[in-house]
């Protein structure tokens, strides 16, 4: 007997489920155009459009300055933003809705990001995690806390992208049961049940985008300790 958590249910995880992500990530790679179609072809479809705009919100971010920087979080934004909407799909494995998903997306470019800062300017990027004016008598704590603010930022990544798509499958998984509880009486009640349903679901969809965007925004501007 399945419940409202069954989509987040690694054992559940069958062979078509398999099957659809790694054909997700085929998809996403092949349909990946390059800048300068991007430039030159005027009549461009929705995704290449979506792509479009996201790419234009990230050039005005640090990580335009960084060579192959832009074309890996456009591919990471194309393929978080297909897993979220698998999710919305009925009876699909919500991968991510998982940590684990968003945790090994944001840890390896977090890491590279560190480790090519020390070695592209190591005073600078020792030198953020002392504020400039600060009194010397804290500067040690604020060292401190800054080493940890850098250390958690993977995590909080992580946390952020499946906690928003866990809550937003949860509640939407609670309205659909309540709808067909009231599917046999068709009354008043149920007709209002399926058009908030219907509401949500629409919300559900433009996080899915907000989410898979905040994601890369952020991996972006922590490029700025890199210049």
């Amino acid at each position: 007997m399945t419940d409202i958590f069954s989509s987040f249910d690694i054992y559940s995880f069958s062979l078509m489920n398999n099957l659809t992500l790694f054909l997700t990530i085929f998809l996403v790679t092949i349909t990946l155009p390059s800048m300068q179609f991007i430039k030159n072809n005027k009549k461009m479809l929705t995704l290449h459009k979506l792509n479009f705009i996201t790419f234009e919100f990230l050039n005005l971010t640090p990580a335009k300055n960084l060579k192959g920087m832009m074309l890996t979080l456009m591919s990471m934004f194309l393929t978080i933003l297909a897993f979220n909407f698998m999710g919305l799909i009925p009876y699909m494995y919500s991968t991510s809705s998982h940590m684990f998903f968003s945790f090994t997306l944001a840890v390896p470019l977090w890491l590279a990001l560190i480790i090519s800062s020390f070695f592209y300017n190591f005073k600078s990027s020792v030198a953020h995690f002392a504020p400039a004016g600060a009194p010397e008598w804290i500067m040690s704590f604020l060292v401190i806390v800054e080493s940890i603010s850098v250390l958690i930022r993977p995590l909080t990544l992580s946390m952020r992208l499946a906690g928003n798509m866990t809550a937003g499958h949860i509640f939407l998984s609670l309205i659909g049961m309540f709808s067909m509880a009231l599917l046999s009486s068709m009354s008043f009640s149920f007709v209002i049940c399926i058009f908030t349903q219907l509401i949500f679901f629409t919300l559900e969809s433009a996080i899915c985008f907000i989410q898979a965007y905040v994601f890369i925004l952020l991996l972006s501007l922590y490029a700025k300790e890199h210049m």
